[in-house]
């Protein structure tokens, strides 16, 4: 089975920096990407998650669900941190 995910198109001229830390994913459960844009003096953080549409055989439903909203939880802090 191939993999997926999500990426940002950012037009040229634009000031960004790509934020995305390396441990907040699970694979075949959580992917995500964060970037920060500057538009003028006003930083924006930009995220982009993905779950993949499929259930793993070694978990249950409510396994992948629980790593699923932990990852965002852990996301949301590492947005709510930036700067």
């Amino acid at each position: 089975m191939g993999g997926g995910g999500g990426g940002f198109y950012i037009t040229n001229g634009l000031k960004f920096k790509d934020s995305s830390p390396n441990n907040l994913f699970h694979k075949k459960i959580f992917k995500s990407a964060i970037i920060e844009v500057q538009f003028g003096k006003t930083p924006v953080i930009i995220s982009s998650m993905y779950r993949p549409p499929i259930t793993l055989p070694d978990l249950t439903p409510n396994e992948q669900f629980d790593i699923f909203t932990n990852c965002l939880a852990e996301l949301l802090t590492f947005c709510n941190n930036i700067n």
